[in-house]
């Protein structure tokens, strides 16, 4: 179940990204806070499944994850 959360942590990075530089490149206010919907949507599914606030998505990523010494 990790994997798939840590993919969903991935797609939610990158939509931030593209949604900032869209708000750097494009005008369209519609369009912004579209993105901005879509984005917060995404955190706010991502926290429940978690059970943790927004903040505190990649804490909690990091704690859950084995240390990988060899």
């Amino acid at each position: 179940m990790r994997s798939c959360v840590r993919a969903e942590l991935r797609a939610l990075r990158k939509l931030e990204r593209h949604n900032t530089w869209l708000q750097q490149h494009i005008q369209s206010q519609r369009n912004q806070q579209q993105r901005q919907r879509q984005v917060f949507k995404l955190r706010s599914d991502l926290c429940q499944q978690l059970s943790c606030a927004g903040n505190d998505i990649e804490a909690v990523l990091d704690a859950s994850t084995p240390d990988r010494t060899t």
